[in-house]
């Protein structure tokens, strides 16, 4: 989060990561797997604002994620339950 190159790239990762959700499925139907392609496209959001607008998410990041330690480990531990989350549906379900 210290340069905008580094952000950029973040946002670069965080596109692969959406075109990865959106080459699975990327409809909204309908049912419970509707799910997938909303969050590629809310990755996809979140990687072009990565790309394009830098300093207001370095600025964001400070006011909200980086203010103390505990909102971080919060913030971190919620991710990583989301993703073990993630990884059951893909390998178990879907």
């Amino acid at each position: 989060m210290d340069s905008k190159a580094n952000m950029r790239i973040v946002g670069m990762n965080i596109l692969i990561i959406a075109f990865l959700f959106l080459s699975v499925h990327w409809k909204l139907n309908g049912g419970w797997f509707i799910l997938i392609p909303i969050l590629g496209w809310l990755s996809f959001a979140k990687g072009v604002m990565y790309m394009i607008f830098p300093e207001t998410i370095q600025k964001l990041a400070k006011k909200v994620f980086l203010k103390s330690e505990k909102v971080l480990t919060t913030v971190a531990f919620i991710d990583l339950l989301f993703a073990i989350g993630l990884i059951y549906v893909a390998l178990y379900i879907y």
